[in-house]
């Protein structure tokens, strides 16, 4: 009897790595729960798959999770469960109800950007925790707040799926995947794309928008902001877009930039300290990829096994 696989992804780029791990990981009967909707994630994932859209408001949510969750009762076989890490209020209804049941048949742990390579760990009562655990009441759902690393504080973790070996969690087996390869549009080009971050208290916008202008003033330069930053807040994309010395297009996409590049006239990645470096180089080596000021902007988060790594692949730190 086959078993059964559960990936439970909250981004895009988490797609790509769990589309990477079916490319090259024989599993049978695979079930994708995400708050990406379902056009979305088959740009993502080839193989034929069942997918459960997760719709956060609590009239939608509440019933369709608890269909879902006795469908996974009244099934024969047990469940593999996928996550990336444990911060998150439906990874830990999840792995929390197939404990109960007794339905759990292994815990499985794939790449959300560095987390593998650089340890996150979060205090019991840091508001990170506070709110989620606030949500998951709102939600109807089993969140237990905890200390330490974020990738899984509770139960032991079967296998990692991971591009490197040297990881920060233990796990009874690692398996190793590829990244797809990202081709240069034109071998002849020389650009590079910028790529904001998060938190912009922490490192000098002037002083980044300096570094960019000093080094790469010659060539062409596109920005993508992060995510989770409005662009009318957005201070390093400011700074450069006044500076005098360069001239910067915004790329408007919102698709992963492991997507974007295929279509963008670049050959070079600039960041403080993106989740996306290391993957970009090992889709490409060719891609040159800069970075500055990562262990001020991680503070505490910081390790040197990350650091390791960026250096193995060949990475280029520039002085902050």
């Amino acid at each position: 009897m086959n078993d059964f696989n559960i990936f439970i992804t909250f981004t895009e780029p988490q797609l790509i790595h769990v589309g990477n791990i079916l490319a090259v990981v024989k599993l049978n009967n695979v079930l994708i729960i995400s708050r990406i909707r379902p056009k979305n994630i088959q740009k993502y994932i080839a193989q034929n798959v069942d997918i459960v859209y997760i719709d956060e408001s609590i009239v939608k949510l509440h019933p369709k999770w608890n269909q879902l969750k006795k469908s996974l009762i009244n099934r024969e076989e047990g469940v593999n469960l996928h996550l990336p890490h444990s911060l998150n209020i439906f990874s830990q209804d999840m792995q929390h109800f197939l404990i109960k049941k007794n339905k759990l048949l292994s815990l499985n742990v794939f790449p959300d950007g560095n987390l593998l390579f650089n340890t996150y760990r979060v205090k019991k009562w840091a508001y990170e925790n506070i709110s989620r655990k606030i949500k998951s009441l709102l939600l109807g759902l089993n969140y237990k707040l905890f200390e330490g690393n974020i990738i899984s504080p509770f139960y032991a973790i079967d296998k990692v799926y991971s591009y490197l070996e040297d990881v920060s969690c233990e796990c009874g087996e690692i398996i190793i995947i590829s990244m797809q390869s990202i081709s240069f549009q034109n071998k002849n080009i020389d650009g590079i794309v910028v790529l904001g971050h998060r938190n912009q208290k922490v490192i000098s916008a002037d002083k980044l928008s300096n570094i960019i202008s000093q080094r790469f003033s010659n060539i062409k330069i596109f920005y993508k902001k992060h995510p989770r930053i409005k662009l009318k807040d957005d201070q390093f994309y400011k700074k450069l877009n006044s500076n005098n010395l360069i001239e910067v297009s915004l790329i408007e996409e919102n698709e992963p930039i492991e997507v974007i590049l295929r279509n963008k006239p670049v050959n070079k990645v600039f960041a403080v300290a993106s989740s996306s470096l290391l993957t970009l180089k090992l889709a490409n080596p060719e891609l040159e990829i800069f970075y500055c000021g990562m262990k001020e902007y991680l503070g505490n988060h910081y390790n040197e096994r990350l650091k390791h790594h960026f250096d193995v692949l060949k990475l280029t730190e520039i002085e902050y």
